[in-house]
């Protein structure tokens, strides 16, 4: 095999093939880093900060909390580290959701199998 770009490797079920998707890499998106949009995959190494958002094209990761935040993607949204959402967090998946926990927030995600 030989790496012709740098991203997020993903493998693809019509051949035998992995397809490198550009990736963006932040370590949080909160009041420092204002809110995040990207047209592509987004992995944040920390968490996302209440009233901040975070959208992205294709999958999206937080490895920690999304406090009261919105949390946005057209792909797949995996959040290890949960969500508490304090009544006002929002996340939404065009592909299928996963948390640690979920505490009063609104999740909108497709059903398993289907994409957009």
């Amino acid at each position: 095999m030989t790496v012709r770009s740098c991203g997020h490797p993903v493998p693809r079920y019509d051949g035998n093939r992995v397809t490198v998707e550009p990736l963006l890499s932040l370590n949080a998106v909160g009041l420092s880093t204002g809110n995040t949009q990207s047209e592509h995959s987004v992995i944040v190494n920390g968490s996302v900060e209440p009233t901040c958002s975070l959208w992205a094209s294709g999958d999206g990761t937080v490895a920690g909390v999304v406090e009261a935040a919105h949390v946005a993607a057209g792909g797949n949204v995996d959040l290890p580290g949960g969500v508490i959402g304090h009544g006002g967090a929002v996340v939404t998946a065009g592909g299928e959701g996963r948390a640690r926990f979920i505490e009063a927030a609104t999740i909108v995600a497709s059903l398993p199998g289907r994409r957009g």
